[in-house]
Formats: structure tokens, sequence, C-alpha cells
């Protein structure tokens, strides 16, 4: 039976503290003291890890540009309103 991501993260969420959580062969498993619970995820080749390591480097970098022209922008309208007698 499939199940959303979002449901996977919410039940994850609620193990305990000491829950393992680790992949073996194409299953995740979590273990809660001596009980086990284990998930068929799939094999992951590495080359699809490695795509979404690119994928994820790419968003990152793209993040982070946008995040210096939002800074800059800020330091500007801060610079004009202090030129122009604002306080800010």
């Amino acid at each position: 039976m499939a199940t959303t991501r979002e449901k996977l993260i919410d039940w994850l969420a609620d193990l305990p503290d000491n829950t393992e959580i680790g992949i073996e062969d194409i299953y995740l498993v979590a273990m809660v003291g001596k009980r086990a619970k284990d998930f068929l995820v799939g094999d992951l080749s590495n080359e699809s890890i490695d795509i979404d390591l690119a994928t994820f480097s790419g968003q990152r970098r793209d993040m982070m540009e946008r995040m210096v022209e939002i800074h800059k922008a800020g330091a500007r309208d801060r610079h004009h309103r202090r030129r122009d007698g604002c306080h800010v």
C-alpha cells in the first residue's frame, strides 16, 4: 500500500527518541526497542543519488543567489531612505 511522504514523515516524527532508522538493501527500517518495521523503498542507485545531489546543489545555489539579491535590495532601500531623510 502506498503512502504519501508527509504521512511517512509524520509517522517517523512520532517515534520515540531511541528509534534507530536505517536502510537495509531495498528497505527503510525503523527499530524501536526489539520491534522493527520495514518499508519497501526500492533500490537507490548511485546514479539517482548523484542526480538528486546535483539537483539539491543547484537549488541551494539558486536560493543563496536570491538571498544575496534580497539583501542587496534591502540595503539599497535603507540607504535611499536615509539619504532622503526617512528613518528606518
